[in-house]
């Protein structure tokens, strides 16, 4: 299944880091810039999980 450039645009985001945290930038059909504190389309579930992940000592193990 092959995606159209249009279609790829929509469904991509550019993640980077603002003032320590991670956000997600995109832009709107009218071209405006929309920002986002939490990753797009993960579930309350999913969010819950990374955030008990972060607390396990993994960089100690490595």
């Amino acid at each position: 299944m092959s995606m159209s450039a249009s279609s790829i645009r929509r469904a991509s985001w550019r993640v980077t880091l603002e003032q320590g945290r991670l956000v997600w930038i995109d832009r709107d059909g009218d071209g405006q810039r929309r920002v986002l504190s939490s990753e797009p389309g993960a579930s309350l579930q999913r969010r819950i999980l990374a955030g008990l992940v972060r607390l396990l000592p993994i960089e100690e193990q490595l």
